[in-house]
């Protein structure tokens, strides 16, 4: 009996071991120090994570197929070849996390006349730390005649906890002239879920097209999908048209935590971020600094029927743009909805110019967005002609002077003078406020009764007071309603 107790015993201690065994193998770290290691391990579903331990150069796109976690582990995977791809593709099955486990390690890159980030060990201006995936110029897609996601084409879904994408770049490949075609995603290029937890995108671009194209999302573009952003930064991305940071199309984004994008460059529109569809949030201590665009929205451009959310301590500062150096809500009117902009906390520096939008403030929103700049809004006609939109204010406190033309003010408080005008198109279209409060006044002019402005009802007039229609009002009065014009 106790030789067949020992017998079942030693069994189920062979299995649950070999169980052990085999569980441990599926987890265990898999050490690779060439492209061919690399690809094989990246092929194998028994490999959970894979460690580099050398630098890798590689001369086709490695694909990722499963869950699996890379480890730059400090070392430099680049991208070589005469045939253009990403350096990365996730297909729709493929979870790849990319992690770092040797921050500390040191490699310089020089920054080419087009701004694009350049490896160069011995004369590099440049210092990034910690591993670096590098050189891809993106895979192209005949049915929009481009080349996506220089450094990662993402399909699937990528959780970016460390590491660096580098000097990537998504369209003609720097010193060739045998390909154009426009590029999307220099760093990044995502159509599945992306979560960027910690490293950097860093010195990625995209190339307009030789003869015409247009170039989105120097450091990153995502074509719906999921891309949320709680920490790590975005930063010297260029060479895009539209998007020199991010560029988002019909994504709900969020962008939280202590991430930052700075630096970065549009040669048209949003200089951080474009935001074409969708939405995107910035709350945390989520900042966008020192961005720039040679038209419009140095940090954000937003388009209509958008909506764009500041919340906590975000910040937006030091942009710039010959319109909008902060922000611009919409400049067209093609007849969609609004943009919405919710002011629920955080600081914009800079100038912030409203074609056709809102701003507005969430019920349960606990502070109000601070604007230091100036504030711009120019009605748009509905694709060039007829009635223009009705920009509206709600909220929001205005440290820098208001001025437009038919435009709703609601709400708000306003610190510097305040000036409405009408607009002139096939009809006379007016201004109107009805709330906020007006610490340096108001004024505003009709072309038939110069100075003379309808107010209709609960407005607050600060410690200067302010002339209306032969009125005086003090500090802390409110006008009688209606005050009809004669």
């Amino acid at each position: 009996m106790k030789t067949r107790i020992l017998s079942i015993l030693l069994a189920l201690s062979l299995v649950f071991g070999l169980s052990l065994v085999a569980f441990a193998d599926d987890t265990a770290v898999k050490n690779v120090a060439s492209e061919a290691e690399l690809t094989a391990a990246l092929a194998d579903v028994a490999v959970g994570e894979i460690k580099l331990t050398a630098d890798i150069t590689v001369g086709a796109t490695l694909r990722v197929a499963h869950k699996v976690t890379l480890d730059l582990a400090g070392k430099v995977l680049q991208y070589k070849s005469e045939t253009d791809g990403s350096v990365l593709a996730i297909e729709n099955t493929g979870d790849l996390t990319l992690k770092d486990s040797v921050p500390t390690a040191e490699h310089k890159f020089a920054v080419a006349e087009s701004g694009l980030w350049m490896p160069d060990e011995t004369n590099g201006t440049k210092t990034v730390k910690g591993g670096v995936i590098t050189g891809g110029t993106g895979t192209y897609d005949k049915g929009v005649f481009a080349r996506l996601g220089g450094g990662v084409y993402n399909n699937g879904i990528f959780t970016m906890q460390g590491g660096s994408i580098v000097g990537c770049v998504a369209g003609k490949t720097p010193g060739r002239t045998d390909h154009g075609d426009s590029g999307r995603g220099g760093g990044v290029y995502n159509v599945g879920t992306f979560t960027m937890e910690g490293g950097a995108i860093l010195g990625c671009g995209t190339e307009w097209a030789e003869g015409g194209g247009m170039s989105y999302g120097a450091g990153f573009y995502t074509k719906g999908g999921s891309f949320t952003m709680k920490n790590g930064t975005i930063s010297d991305c260029v060479g895009a048209a539209n998007g020199g940071g991010v560029y988002t199309d019909g994504s709900n984004a969020s962008i939280s935590g202590n991430a930052k994008i700075s630096g970065c460059k549009a040669l048209a529109a949003g200089g951080g971020i474009y935001l074409r569809s969708g939405s995107l949030t910035l709350s945390g201590s989520a900042q966008i600094t020192d961005c720039s665009a040679t038209i419009c929205g140095g940090a954000v451009y937003a388009m209509e029927a958008t909506t764009l959310k500041l919340s906590e301590n975000a910040a937006i500062s030091g942009c710039t743009a010959a319109k909008g150096a902060a922000l611009v809500l919409s400049n067209v009117n093609n007849g969609g909805e609004f943009c919405t902009l919710y002011a629920d906390g955080g600081k914009v520096e800079g100038d912030v110019f409203i074609g056709k939008g809102k701003i507005l403030r969430s019920a349960d929103a606990k502070s109000t967005t601070v604007f230091d700049g100036d504030v711009k809004i120019e009605a748009q006609p509905k694709n060039g002609l007829g009635e223009p939109a009705r920009s509206e204010i709600h909220a929001g406190e205005f440290c820098g002077k208001v001025e437009g033309d038919y435009v709703l003010i609601a709400g708000g408080d306003f610190v510097a003078p305040v000036r409405l005008d009408e607009y002139q198109g096939n009809s006379t279209y007016t201004s109107e406020a009805i709330g906020g409060t007006f610490y340096s006044g108001i004024s505003g002019q009709w072309n038939w009764n110069p100075g003379y402005f309808f107010v209709s009802f609960n407005l607050v007039i600060g410690d200067y007071g302010a002339a209306y229609a032969s009125q005086l009002i003090s500090s802390g009065e409110c006008l009688t309603p209606p005050l009809e014009r004669s």
